[in-house]
């Protein structure tokens, strides 16, 4: 049973070291605008030679840029469009926030948005009277497109993202001195400590939920300022006014989420998880082997030792460490969950543990098509209208770069 509970006093160190690497994950998403980035790779390499290829696009897309353009102007022209396609009308009026990268551009936008602003742009509004059938088989198409390119896109970047984690849990690993082994050692040679770890399992998985659900509730703001530009854009004289209200508000709600002192937050809440570990006297930090900073309490007797120190065998447990740590918070707390069933049952216990959770699919699933037949109608219904469509993101259609 000792072994049991060091072991799932290791995950649980484990998943709360993951929580710093979720932390610093979303951090760096947001400072340096990757899923932006990604967003305008999807559309710019992929989705738009692709679709600029489709005989009626490339036709009314060839009227607007001209018959005969060069190189250099056709370049240019599918520029202004990438960045029609994702830029941020309202950017002038968007968030105080440090930004690296393409801040001026959603980070993920909606099958209908993507339709609309290729109505927009490439010259097939003006065909829709002239063309209706020849306009929709080509948005159809589009759709297609947009939406086989987006799963894949999706896919690619939960690909990434683990291997920014992974890179991340190792930095952190060598820069927090966590090494796994000796960690599980001092849980089975100090049964109290384990004990104590355990003890704060709930809290431990609640603060990593915080941080999970915190990053979830930016993402639904965000969404819900895109729809308000979006409103706001295609508002009248009499609907302007308020619709400029209720998006300055929505944008001070997502500024208190995204300002600088709330990014220095999240730091400190990393720095929080770290203290909280070294407080309870675990080999973690400097003052361990093969650092051996002078320290108070926690000394680490490898440091005073005459034993000739194996700094490899140090290097590769720590480098073992961070690879682990690096698989993230969620991934470890829902397995510390099993583990505590197991151990439950053993001590005489009934498990309590539910059924394996659900989520959103990481790899992205593809609209249905009669889905995207009713978008494309929709696009086609309101532009022949003479309204416009469209948003950057809406519940309910596929969304790119998740």
């Amino acid at each position: 049973m000792e072994l049991l509970d060091a072991a799932l006093a290791l995950v649980l160190t484990l998943g709360a070291l993951g929580t710093i690497v979720t932390m610093l994950m979303e951090l760096m998403f947001r400072v340096f605008c990757i899923r932006a980035r990604f967003l305008k790779g999807m559309i710019q390499d992929y989705v738009l030679p692709e679709v600029l290829s489709i005989p009626a696009i490339k036709a009314a897309f060839a009227a607007v840029t001209g018959d005969a353009p060069t190189a250099q102007t056709a370049k240019a022209a599918e520029r202004k469009l990438v960045e029609a396609i994702i830029g941020n009308p309202a950017e002038k009026v968007s968030l105080d926030r440090p930004v690296i990268g393409p801040g001026g551009a959603y980070d993920r936008i909606t099958l209908e948005h993507f339709l609309s602003r290729l109505v927009e742009e490439t010259g097939l509004r003006e065909r829709i009277d002239t063309a209706r059938a020849e306009v929709r088989a080509a948005l159809i198409e589009s759709a297609r497109i947009f939406d086989k390119m987006s799963g894949a896109t999706v896919a690619s970047f939960a690909t990434r993202a683990r291997g920014w984690s992974l890179v991340i849990g190792i930095i952190l690993a060598f820069v927090a001195n966590v090494d796994g082994l000796r960690l599980f050692e001092t849980y089975r040679d100090s049964p109290e400590t384990a004990l104590a770890i355990i003890a704060d399992q709930d809290g431990l998985a609640a603060a990593d939920a915080a941080a999970t659900d915190s990053f979830r509730a930016a993402l639904a703001l965000e969404a819900e300022v895109r729809v308000l530009e979006e409103k706001f854009k295609s508002a009248n004289e009499t609907e302007k006014a308020a619709a400029e209200e209720a998006l300055v508000a929505k944008r001070q709600e997502l500024a208190k989420l995204a300002d600088p002192e709330a990014m220095r937050q999240l730091l400190a809440g990393s720095a929080d998880i770290l203290k909280s570990l070294r407080d309870r006297h675990l080999p973690i930090g400097w003052q361990q082997f093969p650092y051996c900073q002078k320290a108070e309490v926690g000394a680490d007797a490898l440091c005073g030792s005459d034993q000739e120190p194996d700094y490899v065998f140090w290097f590769f447990r720590v480098l073992v460490t961070g690879l682990l740590i690096g698989l993230g918070g969620p991934f470890w707390f829902d397995v510390a969950k099993r583990l505590a069933a197991v151990r439950t049952v053993l001590r005489g216990g009934k498990s309590d543990q539910t059924g394996p959770r659900t989520g959103e699919d990481p790899a992205g699933n593809a609209a249905p098509f009669s889905a995207i037949l009713r978008q494309v109608d929709g696009v086609i219904d309101a532009f022949a209208a003479g309204v416009g469509a469209g948003t950057a993101d809406q519940s309910g259609t596929q969304q790119t770069t998740q």
